[in-house]
């Protein structure tokens, strides 16, 4: 699972219309995905050992060390805490590690995340010159979650209403949020809404992204083992509801692949959990 504050060093600039990457499956992405499925929901502080993730990305073609060095920097950035477990080491989500997967599922899992929340357009300003550069940093990457795109390097466009003092809350304090310019309303003239969209993302990446999804699950069937089948599949979504705002239907192709994605993913996640799960248990007894 593909989430704010532990987006990739491709969150650190966004400019308009960044391009899409083809090659989405990061380690960490992929431990994200792990952590979000089988930790988030059940014990916060369950510990999943060294060894049990290092097999389980294995079947990703994810080799020891770099599941080994990206632990170490998601300790590092305070995601996870480690501890020791007999001879080998185990990590378990941190408090802000709980929250970052937190804020990220309501979208992740949202029946259409592809379609506009709410009539309109929010645009807002760029941070206060004063912030940090970690401020900065989780600012970015928190907008493109929302659906913000980049006009320009002062503006950001986000389709529907976003509650901006609600998503930044936690990142700015409250004298710089006071200092930003939020507003809500309609694009008129002689704005033109495919430049603004043009210029803020580029469709035809994001078009290609539901396409590269589309030729890897839509006609996938649903087979043992499962588990590592449904870290990929939840990291790749994950990573397609990141790049895919939900912009109006009436700027967008009529043959747009969103429903089909959206479709896809339906299908076969809960198959894929109900296997998925099973195999992890197993794996659990097996780590004892």
């Amino acid at each position: 699972m593909r989430l704010d504050d532990t987006e990739t060093e491709r969150g650190l600039q966004i400019h308009p219309t960044d391009h899409i990457s083809p090659e989405r499956s990061t380690t960490q992405d992929l431990i994200l995905s792990l952590f979000g499925l089988f930790a988030l929901d059940r014990e916060v502080n369950a510990a999943f050992e060294m060894a049990l993730i290092v097999r389980l990305l294995e079947q990703l073609s994810i080799s020891e060390g770099a599941v080994r060095v990206t632990l170490h920097r998601m300790v590092k950035r305070g995601v996870l805490d480690r501890r020791r477990q007999g001879r080998s080491s185990a990590f378990f989500l941190t408090e802000d590690g709980v929250a970052l997967l937190a804020r990220g599922r309501k979208r992740v899992f949202s029946s259409d995340p592809f379609v506009q929340q709410g009539a309109g357009w929010t645009l807002l300003t760029t941070m206060p010159p004063s912030a940090s550069d970690r401020a900065r940093y989780h600012f970015q990457t928190r907008l493109q979650w929302a659906g913000f795109g980049a006009v320009d390097t002062r503006v950001w466009l986000a389709p529907g209403r976003v509650d901006v003092a609600e998503l930044m809350k936690d990142v700015l304090p409250q004298d710089e949020l006071q200092e930003m310019c939020v507003l809500h309303g309609e694009i008129v003239a002689p704005s033109q809404l495919e430049r603004l969209i043009a210029r803020a993302w580029n469709t035809a990446d994001i078009q290609a992204a539901h396409l590269r999804f589309l030729a890897e699950w839509e006609e996938r069937p649903v087979s043992s083992p499962a588990l590592p089948d449904l870290l990929l599949l939840v990291q790749q979504w994950t990573g397609l509801v990141l790049d895919d705002p939900g912009l109006p239907g009436s700027v967008l192709d009529p043959q747009w692949p969103a429903p089909r994605s959206t479709a896809t993913f339906y299908r076969l996640f809960p198959l894929l959990r109900e296997k998925a799960d099973d195999e992890f248990a197993r794996r659990l007894t097996e780590a004892v």
